[in-house]
Protein backbone atom coordinates (compact mmCIF):
# COMPACT_ATOMS: atom_id res chain seq x y z
CA UNK A 1 0.00 0.00 0.00
CA UNK A 2 2.01 3.72 -0.86
CA UNK A 3 0.61 5.97 1.91
CA UNK A 4 0.56 9.54 0.93
CA UNK A 5 1.98 12.49 3.28
CA UNK A 6 0.65 15.68 2.57
CA UNK A 7 2.36 18.58 3.94
CA UNK A 8 1.01 21.71 4.90
CA UNK A 9 1.93 24.78 3.19
CA UNK A 10 4.41 26.64 4.55
CA UNK A 11 2.66 29.36 5.80
CA UNK A 12 0.34 27.75 7.73
CA UNK A 13 3.50 25.59 9.66
CA UNK A 14 3.84 26.66 13.59
CA UNK A 15 7.40 27.74 12.48
CA UNK A 16 5.53 30.08 10.20
CA UNK A 17 3.08 31.48 12.39
CA UNK A 18 6.36 32.03 15.31
CA UNK A 19 8.45 33.53 12.48
CA UNK A 20 5.53 35.72 11.60
CA UNK A 21 4.68 36.72 15.16
CA UNK A 22 8.08 37.58 15.86
CA UNK A 23 8.69 39.85 12.43
CA UNK A 24 5.02 41.27 13.41
CA UNK A 25 6.71 42.33 17.05
CA UNK A 26 9.87 43.46 15.66
CA UNK A 27 8.46 45.64 13.11
CA UNK A 28 5.76 46.97 15.55
CA UNK A 29 8.79 47.86 18.52
CA UNK A 30 11.27 48.98 15.88
CA UNK A 31 8.09 51.68 14.49
CA UNK A 32 7.61 52.53 18.27
CA UNK A 33 11.40 53.00 18.93
CA UNK A 34 11.72 55.50 16.19
CA UNK A 35 9.00 56.88 16.90
CA UNK A 36 10.27 57.65 20.52
CA UNK A 37 13.63 58.33 19.23
CA UNK A 38 12.20 61.33 17.09
CA UNK A 39 9.85 62.56 19.82
CA UNK A 40 12.66 62.75 22.25
CA UNK A 41 14.87 64.52 19.39
CA UNK A 42 12.09 67.35 18.83
CA UNK A 43 11.55 67.68 22.51
CA UNK A 44 15.62 68.15 22.94
CA UNK A 45 15.55 70.47 19.81
CA UNK A 46 12.89 72.43 21.47
CA UNK A 47 14.03 72.59 24.49
CA UNK A 48 17.52 73.65 23.44
CA UNK A 49 15.29 76.30 21.51
CA UNK A 50 13.93 77.38 24.80
CA UNK A 51 17.44 77.96 25.96
CA UNK A 52 18.42 79.77 23.35
CA UNK A 53 15.99 81.99 23.40
CA UNK A 54 15.72 82.31 27.13
CA UNK A 55 19.39 83.63 27.13
CA UNK A 56 18.80 86.03 24.61
CA UNK A 57 15.77 87.19 26.47
CA UNK A 58 18.10 87.53 29.76
CA UNK A 59 21.22 88.71 27.42
CA UNK A 60 18.57 91.77 26.42
CA UNK A 61 18.25 93.04 30.35
CA UNK A 62 21.97 93.37 30.68
CA UNK A 63 23.30 96.10 29.01
CA UNK A 64 20.21 98.58 30.90
CA UNK A 65 21.75 97.42 34.07
CA UNK A 66 25.37 98.11 33.37
CA UNK A 67 24.54 101.02 31.51
CA UNK A 68 22.81 102.33 34.78
CA UNK A 69 25.55 101.14 36.89
CA UNK A 70 28.60 103.17 35.07
CA UNK A 71 26.15 106.58 35.27
CA UNK A 72 26.53 105.79 38.80
CA UNK A 73 30.32 104.87 38.64
CA UNK A 74 30.81 108.77 36.82
CA UNK A 75 28.74 110.71 39.00
CA UNK A 76 30.84 109.45 42.12
CA UNK A 77 33.75 110.41 40.14
CA UNK A 78 32.45 113.91 38.91
CA UNK A 79 31.96 115.03 42.46
CA UNK A 80 35.56 113.81 43.29
CA UNK A 81 34.57 110.93 45.47
CA UNK A 82 37.48 107.94 44.85
CA UNK A 83 36.48 106.12 47.84
CA UNK A 84 32.99 105.16 47.30
CA UNK A 85 33.64 105.42 43.70
CA UNK A 86 35.97 101.98 44.39
CA UNK A 87 32.89 101.14 46.36
CA UNK A 88 30.02 100.95 43.48
CA UNK A 89 32.66 99.68 41.12
CA UNK A 90 33.39 96.40 43.51
CA UNK A 91 29.94 96.39 43.71
CA UNK A 92 29.15 96.57 40.31
CA UNK A 93 31.66 94.20 39.10
CA UNK A 94 30.45 91.25 41.43
CA UNK A 95 27.03 92.07 40.08
CA UNK A 96 28.31 91.68 36.41
CA UNK A 97 29.79 88.57 37.36
CA UNK A 98 26.93 87.13 38.84
CA UNK A 99 24.56 88.31 35.79
CA UNK A 100 26.70 86.30 33.51
CA UNK A 101 26.77 83.36 35.98
CA UNK A 102 23.09 83.50 35.65
CA UNK A 103 22.61 83.79 32.12
CA UNK A 104 24.21 80.11 31.33
CA UNK A 105 21.32 78.80 33.62
CA UNK A 106 17.20 78.90 33.12
CA UNK A 107 16.51 78.29 36.90
CA UNK A 108 18.46 78.93 40.15
CA UNK A 109 17.73 78.40 43.74
CA UNK A 110 15.56 81.87 45.58
CA UNK A 111 17.97 81.75 48.09
CA UNK A 112 20.72 82.65 45.50
CA UNK A 113 18.47 85.68 43.63
CA UNK A 114 17.58 87.57 46.75
CA UNK A 115 21.41 88.00 47.40
CA UNK A 116 22.08 89.07 44.29
CA UNK A 117 19.08 91.66 44.24
CA UNK A 118 20.46 93.09 47.98
CA UNK A 119 23.68 93.71 46.54
CA UNK A 120 21.88 95.68 43.56
CA UNK A 121 19.55 97.37 45.90
CA UNK A 122 22.73 98.03 47.96
CA UNK A 123 24.38 100.06 44.95
CA UNK A 124 21.34 101.58 44.21
CA UNK A 125 20.92 103.20 47.99
CA UNK A 126 24.22 104.25 47.74
CA UNK A 127 23.32 106.00 44.31
CA UNK A 128 19.91 108.13 45.42
CA UNK A 129 21.13 108.38 49.01
CA UNK A 130 18.74 110.32 51.24
CA UNK A 131 16.69 110.82 48.37
CA UNK A 132 15.42 107.63 48.76
CA UNK A 133 14.57 105.30 51.41
CA UNK A 134 14.02 100.72 50.95
CA UNK A 135 11.95 99.18 53.02
CA UNK A 136 13.06 95.55 52.73
CA UNK A 137 10.59 92.82 54.13
CA UNK A 138 11.69 89.08 52.92
CA UNK A 139 9.78 85.69 54.30
CA UNK A 140 12.84 84.26 57.00
CA UNK A 141 12.75 81.05 54.46
CA UNK A 142 13.67 82.74 51.63
CA UNK A 143 16.72 83.02 52.42
CA UNK A 144 17.69 79.87 52.36
CA UNK A 145 15.43 78.46 50.21
CA UNK A 146 16.16 76.53 47.24
CA UNK A 147 13.39 77.14 45.16
CA UNK A 148 14.20 76.99 41.52
CA UNK A 149 13.07 80.51 39.95
CA UNK A 150 14.21 81.89 36.79
CA UNK A 151 16.68 84.52 37.28
CA UNK A 152 17.53 88.48 36.11
CA UNK A 153 13.49 88.70 35.93
CA UNK A 154 13.07 90.69 39.33
CA UNK A 155 16.09 93.64 39.14
CA UNK A 156 14.31 94.85 35.81
CA UNK A 157 11.40 95.65 37.67
CA UNK A 158 12.89 97.49 40.62
CA UNK A 159 15.53 99.47 38.12
CA UNK A 160 11.99 100.46 36.43
CA UNK A 161 10.74 101.96 39.91
CA UNK A 162 14.26 103.57 40.01
CA UNK A 163 14.68 105.34 37.09
CA UNK A 164 11.46 105.59 36.19
CA UNK A 165 9.72 106.25 39.24
CA UNK A 166 11.81 107.62 41.77
CA UNK A 167 14.30 109.61 39.55
CA UNK A 168 12.05 112.19 39.06
CA UNK A 169 11.10 112.48 42.87
CA UNK A 170 13.01 115.40 44.18
CA UNK A 171 12.95 113.87 47.88
CA UNK A 172 10.73 111.61 49.88
CA UNK A 173 11.38 108.36 47.68
CA UNK A 174 10.04 105.49 49.14
CA UNK A 175 10.87 101.39 47.53
CA UNK A 176 8.98 98.55 49.20
CA UNK A 177 10.40 95.30 48.66
CA UNK A 178 8.39 92.51 49.65
CA UNK A 179 9.51 88.41 48.91
CA UNK A 180 6.90 86.07 50.16
CA UNK A 181 6.01 81.99 50.24
CA UNK A 182 2.67 81.02 49.93
CA UNK A 183 2.03 76.88 49.42
CA UNK A 184 3.69 76.44 46.11
CA UNK A 185 3.85 80.14 45.22
CA UNK A 186 6.89 82.65 45.44
CA UNK A 187 5.44 86.14 45.42
CA UNK A 188 7.69 89.52 44.50
CA UNK A 189 6.17 92.83 45.10
CA UNK A 190 7.67 95.76 44.11
CA UNK A 191 6.06 98.82 45.65
CA UNK A 192 7.23 102.64 45.28
CA UNK A 193 5.61 106.21 45.81
CA UNK A 194 7.16 107.67 42.25
CA UNK A 195 5.71 110.06 39.89
CA UNK A 196 3.53 106.95 38.35
CA UNK A 197 3.86 105.36 34.73
CA UNK A 198 1.31 108.28 33.04
CA UNK A 199 3.27 110.97 34.43
CA UNK A 200 6.04 109.17 32.76
CA UNK A 201 5.08 107.44 29.95
CA UNK A 202 7.74 106.75 27.10
CA UNK A 203 7.64 109.13 23.80
CA UNK A 204 8.99 106.42 21.95
CA UNK A 205 8.76 102.71 21.14
CA UNK A 206 11.47 101.58 22.52
CA UNK A 207 11.65 97.50 23.57
CA UNK A 208 11.18 98.15 27.50
CA UNK A 209 12.47 95.37 29.77
CA UNK A 210 8.76 95.56 31.03
CA UNK A 211 8.75 93.65 27.01
CA UNK A 212 11.23 91.27 27.67
CA UNK A 213 10.06 90.09 30.85
CA UNK A 214 6.59 89.63 28.92
CA UNK A 215 8.52 87.47 27.03
CA UNK A 216 9.84 85.51 28.84
CA UNK A 217 7.02 84.89 30.60
CA UNK A 218 5.29 83.65 27.94
CA UNK A 219 8.20 81.66 27.15
CA UNK A 220 8.24 79.84 30.02
CA UNK A 221 4.52 79.71 30.52
CA UNK A 222 4.67 77.75 26.86
CA UNK A 223 7.42 75.43 27.86
CA UNK A 224 7.15 71.51 27.75
CA UNK A 225 10.91 71.27 28.40
CA UNK A 226 12.67 72.42 32.29
CA UNK A 227 10.37 75.33 32.99
CA UNK A 228 7.10 72.55 32.63
CA UNK A 229 6.71 72.80 35.90
CA UNK A 230 6.86 76.27 36.33
CA UNK A 231 4.12 78.80 35.43
CA UNK A 232 4.50 82.83 36.07
CA UNK A 233 2.24 85.86 36.84
CA UNK A 234 3.12 89.29 36.50
CA UNK A 235 0.97 92.28 37.71
CA UNK A 236 1.38 96.29 37.34
CA UNK A 237 -1.30 98.59 39.03
CA UNK A 238 -1.04 102.08 39.28
CA UNK A 239 -1.64 103.78 42.77
CA UNK A 240 -3.73 106.91 43.29
CA UNK A 241 -4.32 108.89 46.49
CA UNK A 242 -7.70 110.11 47.55
CA UNK A 243 -7.94 112.87 45.19
CA UNK A 244 -7.15 110.15 42.08
CA UNK A 245 -3.63 111.64 41.77
CA UNK A 246 -0.72 109.60 40.68
CA UNK A 247 1.38 107.89 44.04
CA UNK A 248 3.05 105.31 42.59
CA UNK A 249 3.21 101.83 41.53
CA UNK A 250 3.21 98.33 42.18
CA UNK A 251 4.46 95.37 40.57
CA UNK A 252 3.83 91.96 40.94
CA UNK A 253 5.24 88.78 39.87
CA UNK A 254 4.40 85.32 40.91
CA UNK A 255 6.54 82.16 40.43
CA UNK A 256 4.40 79.08 41.21
CA UNK A 257 5.60 75.28 40.62
CA UNK A 258 3.16 73.08 39.78
CA UNK A 259 3.01 68.91 40.44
Amino acid sequence: MIHFEIHKPFWKTTWFSLLAVFSGSSLIFLWFNNKKKKFEIEKTRKQESEKLKNAILQLQMNPHFIFNSMNTIIYYITVANKEKSIQILTKMSRLIRQIFNFSHKNLIPLSMELQFLADYLDMEQERFAEKVKIFSKIDPGALESSIPIPPLMVQPILENSFKHGLFHKKDGGILRFNVQIKDKKVIFIVEDNGVGRNKNKPTNKKISSYDVIDDRIKLINESKGEFARLSVQFFIEDLFDADQNPRGTRSTLIFETNN
